[in-house]
């Protein structure tokens, strides 16, 4: 017998809410980085300066895999990826428009080592919080 918490309907609709945010939080950074980084070449930082930002939604990502079939975990996920993306969003559009500053690019570089840091301590407590299989006696 499964908890009433680990409920596998209400942890599906959970994840698909979660994926729905996740391809939003990629779209919305990406779109918040271009606004202000617009490489004439093909150099090594029009590679990677994308790849850092969506790095942490790519966690985020193996996160809800990770806590598929688990309705509160499913719900830890959203809520993290629902906070990253709103301070992400916030954080990007403060720097861009509201304060705009020469350093204001560094938030490029720590926003997403904050949440790739935050979602790999998540992940590492889901991996610690999988239901272990019982074996049989």
């Amino acid at each position: 017998m499964q908890p009433a918490s680990d409920n596998p309907t209400g942890a599906s609709q959970t994840m698909t809410l979660a994926r729905l945010l996740l391809g939003a939080g990629i779209v919305s950074h990406l779109a918040l980085l271009f606004q202000v980084f617009h490489p004439k070449w093909l150099t090594v930082m029009a590679w990677v300066l994308p790849a850092v930002v969506v790095l942490p939604w790519v966690f985020l990502g193996l996160c809800s895999r990770l806590a598929r079939g688990r309705r509160t975990a499913s719900r830890v996920v959203l809520g993290v990826s629902a906070l990253y993306l709103v301070l992400g969003v916030w954080a990007y559009w403060d720097t861009i428009y509201i304060h705009p500053d020469p350093q204001g690019g560094l938030v490029f570089f720590v926003m997403p080592v904050l949440g790739g840091l935050a979602a790999a301590l998540l992940m590492v407590g889901l991996l610690l919080s999988r239901p272990q299989p019982t074996s049989p006696r």
